[in-house]
């Protein structure tokens, strides 16, 4: 590939480190530069890649929060309605006692009635005989 001059300002410290290196692998400061923009380029395209990964990864979690809190809310009215239909048969089960327990006043009240009835008759008929 055809290479063409770049004329760039870089910190002294930047370019004593690069000449460092050069030093230390026998590479140019040109590879390191080729290299270097290489690195970023690659870096740039992960990143992209990985926030278009996590941007459909997003969609897809917004979708399913989507139908939960719909499930929820479908879930929680089931709940309230189950509430109200149990608070009715407690309700009922309440009037259906009161009801028992008044026939049972009224049963006893009869007996108590008819007892006394009986231990009246049960005089007259031994009187007879006397």
């Amino acid at each position: 590939m055809a290479k063409k001059q770049l004329n760039i300002r870089i910190e002294e410290t930047i370019l004593a480190k690069l000449e460092e290196l050069s030093k230390q692998t026998g590479k140019t400061k040109t590879q390191f530069i080729e290299e270097a923009i290489q690195l970023l380029y690659t870096q740039e395209s992960q990143n992209n890649s990985q926030l278009e990964i996590l941007s459909k990864q997003n969609e897809q979690l917004q979708l399913a929060l989507s139908s939960l809190k719909t499930i929820i809310n479908e879930k929680e009215k089931n709940f309230e309605e189950l509430k109200q239909s149990f608070s009715m048969i407690i309700q009922e089960k309440e009037n259906t006692i009161k009801e028992k327990d008044a026939r049972i006043k009224d049963l006893q009240e009869m007996i108590s009635t008819l007892k006394t009835i009986q231990e009246k008759n049960k005089k007259k008929w031994w009187s007879f005989w006397k």
